[in-house]
């Protein structure tokens, strides 16, 4: 390899000069004076023009010069929870739907609601004509409590004034039969002798029979009466209440069934029947 001439050298060789029109030849100094000035002045611009280029891209661009803006400060409170509302498209169906009537028939008094209201468990909704069930109640209730009475009585045993009535009725009997059987044995006397007649003797043997019937109820009262009250009497009587309770509570079971209450809370979505 061989080593490249020196751009001095190249600069410094300028071309043969040739002759001019008029035969002289120009000088040769002040060409390569010019040759050089013209070879410089490219070389001076380029690092010129890279300086200038580097200086603008290197320079950052001036800010402008905007107005403050305003804020608001907000402050911030925490919480536990919050709502969120959405909103969904579907078809709504009911969890539970049950159709509502009366047991028994009769005539509807009151509705007690309307469509489209909101109900909870247990609220009346319709009632029916009850007058008669309740004057059936009240005709039981009198006579339940008659019979308890007379249980009461029974379970008590007879009083001192009661057994002292029967003994007085006893002894009035007694003295009312002995006169007519003295009055039936004088009648006897006359009429053997002829003084009377038959039909005047059978009375008086009749009412003499008669009483002495009267006295025998009116002793058996009175023994009664002493002895106290038998268990079969205190349990036919207990029998006779419970009879009655048991037909109260029939009535009072027809009463709730002339009440429609809501079985679970919801929504009346119909009503098909009106007051009468």
């Amino acid at each position: 390899m061989t080593d490249a001439p020196a751009p001095t050298d190249l600069i410094a060789t300028p071309p043969r000069p040739t002759a001019n029109p008029d035969g002289s030849v120009p000088k040769p100094r002040r060409w390569r004076r010019r040759f050089r000035r013209w070879w410089l002045v490219p070389l001076a611009t380029v690092p010129l023009a890279v300086g200038v280029g580097l200086r603008q891209f290197s320079q950052p661009e001036a800010p402008f010069a905007t107005p403050p803006l305003p804020v608001e400060v907000v402050s911030l409170t925490p919480v536990e929870s919050y709502t969120v509302e959405r909103q969904y498209t579907g078809e709504l169906v009911a969890q539970r739907s049950s159709a509502l009537g009366f047991e028994q028939g009769g005539t509807v008094v009151a509705l007690l609601v309307d469509e489209g209201d909101r109900v909870s468990a247990g609220q009346p909704l319709a009632r029916l004509d009850t007058r008669s069930l309740e004057t059936q109640r009240q005709q039981l209730v009198a006579q339940r409590d008659q019979a308890v009475a007379t249980l009461n009585e029974l379970q008590n045993g007879p009083r001192q004034q009661s057994i002292a009535a029967a003994q007085a009725a006893v002894g009035d009997l007694e003295q009312q039969l002995a006169l007519a059987k003295t009055q039936r044995d004088r009648r006897a006397d006359l009429y053997a002798r002829g003084a009377i007649s038959r039909e005047e003797l059978d009375q008086q043997t009749f009412g003499a029979g008669a009483l002495e019937n009267r006295l025998a109820q009116a002793q058996s009262e009175l023994d009664e009466l002493l002895a106290g009250t038998r268990p079969e009497q205190i349990a036919a009587q207990a029998a006779r209440v419970n009879q009655l309770e048991a037909s109260l509570r029939a009535v009072d079971v027809d009463l709730s069934k002339a009440v429609i209450t809501a079985p679970f809370a919801g929504r009346i979505s119909d009503r098909p029947v009106d007051e009468a």
